[in-house]
This record gives C-alpha cells, structure tokens and sequence, in this order.
C-alpha cells in the first residue's frame, strides 16, 4: 500500500523491505526501522489493519531507529506497490 513490508520479530513490527520511489520510500523510511504506532496507535501484530484503515490518507508512524524515536509521514499511496506473483511448471 505505502511501499514497505514489514516482519514481526519478538512482538515488535521490524521493516525488511522499502520500494524505490513509493510514498515509504519518498518519507525516508527505512530498512530495520522499528514501527511502534500508526497515527498515535501503538502497533504490533495489527499493523495491516491500521493500514488498511488508514489506505487512502496520509498517516504519521513513530518509529524507532539507532537508539532513537522519530515521526515519519508517509503520503497517500501513489499506486507503488509490492505484487505477489507465482510461477507454476505447466
């Protein structure tokens, strides 16, 4: 949606993956940021639900990054996005 994907370690939601050129990116988001809220909501095993709440807005996480607290604004979606694709043998 934003352009990141995220993994859950230890109950803390950890960013494995930001797109060149999304709304993440763009925000400065980062590799090994730890997100702790969207909009002032503390996150963790709920991440994709606050997001998809919020897809079409512009929303504020508070992450934590080399021993530090900041606010990242991430803009509404601006259609890049991660695509699932399978190869199948025929």
């Amino acid at each position: 949606m934003y352009g990141f994907k995220t993994q859950l370690k230890n109950n803390e939601v950890h960013v494995i993956s930001v797109l060149e050129n999304s709304s993440a990116f763009e925000s400065g988001l980062l590799e090994n940021d730890h997100i702790l809220s969207v909009n002032g909501v503390k996150v963790n095993q709920n991440l994709d639900k606050w997001l998809s709440y919020f897809h079409r807005s512009t929303i504020e996480l508070s992450i934590f990054r080399n021993q530090k607290l900041k606010t990242i604004t991430l803009l509404a979606p601006n259609n890049h996005q991660f695509y699932n694709y399978k190869i199948e043998k025929i």
